[in-house]
């Protein structure tokens, strides 16, 4: 639709029989100045490219059939709940709004969110990416300020029209994109069909590298949203196996039935709990990290300190070189992935350096150990640590993994309490501290110390989940909802 504020200096376009002014163009790159001149004079703020002139503007949602849009309505309504059920990993998805746009971004499922762009570029880059030479692209246009009192109208007695600016922390992506929404609950051209800037698509992208649109690094996010989508694939498994007429159920009572002793659990520090908040323009995607040997690594601890808290806001801490390739991945693969999970979280530069040399330790033992064959990793862990057990960890939203660890360390970690409580001051051995782990089944996280099981996670927790890929990973001991024995 047509602007009340036109600037002589820019074209008026042509009006077309759908009731939208199109203006045409012969390129993208003349889409994109077009654009970017219509910002700067306030005609239109908010942009959105399609590859292809001929689609429609709608949601995702819109676009799937009845049973479709039943499938994303119990995908989003499930997606919600466990966002609530897991308040300790995403406490930054407070509102329905948040939640959407989290599930939006990263292809939960389809929403009635449509998304635009403050950028030009972005929009642009949108527009012409995987476009087919011959055809047509177009950049959308649209002036907040000219229909947002149409939209608030019709929503008061028909299907939802509004515009969503959402701040989303860890949510690179939208902030990447300069993003916002759209939330359309039908067809937008029916209320107002929107202008645009028509061009020919030549197979030529605008000069932005993709990784800026969708950034090739985790955030805390996306990573809790990967364990998410792991987790309910075997929850929809294992119902599949209950409904089948061969499944065998079983009902597991409490080892001391309602007679389990109670502790008080001590928190973490509030910075534990509040959760990640990283920002896109604040996060350093391009400085080239240092390029270091395992070797050099192991024999320069203040070295590798330094280098922690020098690169703290960094996506990549160092290259190592020459990598290490065993049959169960690479060495620089293993440690992007605990510098991906810690760097986010409160821990100190000296903690995050001990859980690079651990894992490294690790890697050297593993070798080519056969971690995916569903064998025991004890005798890896016999070799690095004394009188190791394994203990489960559930995490918040109903997810678990594994790790091993020494008697002596988890000793360590228990709270003063514990230890008086059970009469023992002194480190024990392995066998007594199982009978202590298994009294306190389900409810283990009240039996330790906030601050050493912080440097437990670090030191051992967190590589061993790494160096032996377990799927589901937990990196801080704030997601914990218990910790003990499998």
């Amino acid at each position: 639709m047509g602007s009340s504020h036109l600037s002589t200096d820019l074209p008026s376009g042509r009006t077309t029989p759908g009731g939208f002014v199109q203006f045409d163009v012969a390129n993208i790159e003349e889409a994109i100045a077009l654009a970017a001149r219509f910002r700067a004079a306030g005609r239109y703020r908010y942009f959105r490219g399609q590859r292809d002139a001929q689609w429609k503007v709608i949601s995702s949602f819109a676009r799937e059939g009845v049973a479709g849009r039943l499938r994303a309505s119990e995908k989003i309504v499930a997606f919600a709940a466990w966002v609530r059920e897991a308040e300790k990993l995403v406490p930054y998805l407070t509102d329905d709004d948040k939640i959407i746009a989290a599930a939006q971004h990263h292809q939960v499922t389809p929403t009635t969110f449509i998304d635009f762009s403050t950028d030009p570029l972005v929009a642009g880059w949108f527009a012409a990416d995987g476009g087919v030479p011959g055809q047509q692209g177009a950049i959308y246009l649209l002036d907040p300020d000219e229909v947002s009192k149409i939209f608030e109208a019709f929503s008061r007695s028909g299907p939802v029209m509004r515009f969503l600016e959402v701040d989303v922390p860890n949510l690179w992506r939208l902030q990447a994109q300069s993003g916002l929404f759209l939330e359309a609950q039908c067809n937008i051209d029916r209320i107002w069909p929107l202008d645009r800037i028509v061009f020919a698509q030549t197979g030529v992208t605008p000069a932005i590298e993709k990784r800026r649109i969708y950034p090739d690094r985790r955030s805390h996010l996306e990573q809790m949203i990967e364990d998410y989508r792991l987790n309910n694939d075997r929850e929809v498994a294992l119902l599949g196996l209950i409904k089948s007429e061969k499944t065998v159920h079983l009902h597991i009572e409490h080892p001391l039935g309602d007679q389990m002793p109670e502790l008080d659990l001590v928190p973490l520090k509030p910075g534990w709990s509040v959760g990640p908040d990283e920002r896109w323009d604040a996060i350093d995607i391009d400085s080239a990290p240092p390029s270091w040997s395992t070797g050099y690594i192991m024999a320069n601890t203040s070295a590798l300190i330094e280098l922690v808290a020098a690169r703290r806001t960094c996506t990549d801490l160092l290259v190592i070189n020459p990598d290490i390739s065993r049959r169960n991945g690479t060495a620089q693969s293993a440690l992007e992935r605990l510098w991906e999970g810690l760097r986010p979280h409160p821990y100190s530069a000296e903690q995050i350096a001990t859980a690079i040399t651990s894992l490294i330790r690790l890697l050297e033992v593993l070798g080519d150990y056969p971690i995916d064959n569903g064998q025991s990793h004890e005798p890896a862990a016999e070799r690095l640590m004394v009188n190791p057990i394994e203990i489960e960890m559930g995490i918040a939203g109903g997810n678990s993994t594994r790790a091993f660890v020494g008697s002596l360390e988890l000793w360590q970690s228990l709270s003063e309490e514990t230890r008086v409580r059970f009469e023992q001051k002194q480190p024990i051995d392995g066998n007594s501290l199982i009978l202590i782990l298994i009294q306190f089944y389900g409810a283990t996280l009240h039996l330790f110390d906030p601050k050493t099981l912080v440097d437990l996670f670090a030191s051992i927790i967190v590589p061993w989940q790494v160096a032996t890929q377990r799927s589901l990973l937990c990196f801080s001991p704030a997601h914990l909802t218990t910790l003990g024995l499998p």
